[in-house]
């Protein structure tokens, strides 16, 4: 691994506008983020290298992979638990929650695939991808604090899209290979919560925010904590049955 050093802030907010996890980001809140540049780094990895090992308590990085592609394994199994690529983002459980590492990420070649076109880069990714095989930028957790509630809201609800989505994978993965449903009772544990303290369900939550008025920024920052935490609860459960299955 090597961090790629004399970012300027143009620079990075070129790097940040050309990635879909920013678009819902205004351009005044990824100025506010861009000026945090401390607390980011860019770097470049070659094929085999960890972008993160489990079961360390490292500190607490997010990740977004700009080009190049990694494995998800979980250790003790071959069978990756999911495939990252341009766009795709990880290490965010342990960024918002604190939780140690639970799975491993590693950089692998592109498979080549002749219908699927190559990732569209941007000019500046693919001038600091250079000779690496990935680049990922990484954002440290003390950039949380100056995002403020309202920016801190927009990435945490992408992260619990996001981490719905990998469970309904997984949950697709553990049918494959048990060759039979498995009862989760995801959406029903979310429910509570959210009953709990908004009176919604999850699908009110993702899609619907206007009724949710009545509530604080802070009631609502809140509510997506402990809903991330439970979903991580999930990810574990089901990491694990991967592994006993896979194995």
């Amino acid at each position: 691994m090597r961090t790629i050093s004399g970012l300027d802030l143009d620079e990075l907010l070129g790097i940040l506008d050309s990635q879909r996890l920013f678009r819902i980001f205004t351009a005044d809140e990824k100025e506010i983020l861009v000026q945090q540049e401390a607390f980011i780094t860019l770097r470049r990895y070659d094929k085999g290298e960890f972008l993160i090992r489990e079961g360390t308590e490292e500190a607490r990085g997010f990740y977004l992979l700009l080009a190049g592609f990694a494995s998800v394994v979980k250790t003790g199994t071959s069978i990756p638990l999911a495939t990252l690529g341009p766009g795709d983002f990880f290490g965010e459980i342990s960024f918002l929650t604190g939780r140690p590492r639970a799975t491993n990420v590693i950089v692998h070649a592109p498979r080549s695939d002749p219908d699927m076109p190559p990732p569209e880069l941007s000019p500046e990714v693919i001038h600091h991808l250079a000779d690496g095989v990935a680049l990922a930028i990484r954002f440290g957790h003390d950039v949380l604090e100056p995002m403020g509630t309202v920016m801190r809201g927009k990435l945490k609800d992408q992260v619990i899209r996001r981490l719905l989505w990998i469970l309904d994978e997984m949950h697709r993965k553990i049918s494959d290979l048990s060759h039979e449903e498995p009862e989760f009772e995801i959406e029903e544990d979310l429910n509570a919560i959210l009953e709990e303290d908004t009176g919604a369900s999850i699908s009110d939550f993702m899609t619907d925010f206007s009724t949710m008025e009545n509530l604080t920024q802070e009631t609502l920052e809140r509510v997506r904590d402990r809903l991330i935490t439970r979903l991580a609860e999930h990810l574990e459960v089901m990491n694990d049955r991967i592994v006993a299955l896979s194995t």
